[in-house]
This record gives structure tokens, sequence and C-alpha cells, in this order.
């Protein structure tokens, strides 16, 4: 609630926000809630915004080993970097922490179409 409160203000009237916008919004929530879920999130925005490598260089200093979130997205990440050995072991870590059958699944697929 209080990042779409955040993007509310932070929206130009009539106009479209920028990426750098959405990103300092999210780091400033990162920095607000201190949440691994909001910092993976600001990951991915990095990854929008600098490609695949910054995003995954903001991943690599968090502690999502145990995280499924976490690791789907620095498997998203590395396979788009063509690092398709390690987006499989990552894609393989998440799918053993969910319990959850379509995130199983959608993950399962994403490892099939890398080849293994």
């Amino acid at each position: 609630m209080r990042y779409a409160l955040l993007m509310h203000y932070a929206k130009p009237a009539g106009g479209e926000l920028s990426e750098e916008v959405v990103a300092e919004a999210r780091h400033q929530f990162d920095v607000y809630t201190k949440a691994l879920g909001g910092s993976v999130a600001l990951a991915m925005v990095e990854a929008e915004i600098g490609g695949p490598a910054a995003g995954l260089a903001r991943l690599d200093v968090l502690p999502i080993d145990r995280f499924q979130p976490g690791l789907a997205a620095q498997a998203h990440l590395l396979e788009r970097l063509g690092r398709h050995g390690a987006a499989a072991a990552a894609y393989r870590n998440a799918i053993d922490l969910t319990n959850a059958s379509a995130e199983q699944n959608y993950l399962k697929n994403r490892l099939t179409d890398l080849g293994n």
C-alpha cells in the first residue's frame, strides 16, 4: 500500500512515470521496508533499466539461497545473460523451495525451455 501511494504522488499529472522515477521509488520503498521481497523487486527494476547484469549484481548481495522468488529472479536474469547452466541450477533450487503446483509448473517449463 505504501508503494502504491508513493507511486501515485510521484506521477506527474496526466503523465507517465519515467523508469528513473520508478527505480528511485522502488529504492526508497526498499530502504523503508528492508524486506527481502522488496529488494528482489528492486533488482528486477534495475535489470529492466540497466540490463540483466545490473539486476544480477544487486541480487548477488542478497541472502536469496533459501528464498524462492529471489532464486526464480536470479534464474531469469542468468537465462537472459545466456548463462544457461547457472540458470538451470537456480531454477532447480527455486522448484525445490515451492509447494505451489502452478509455480512449480512454471519453473519446470522454464527449465525445460533451457534444455534441462
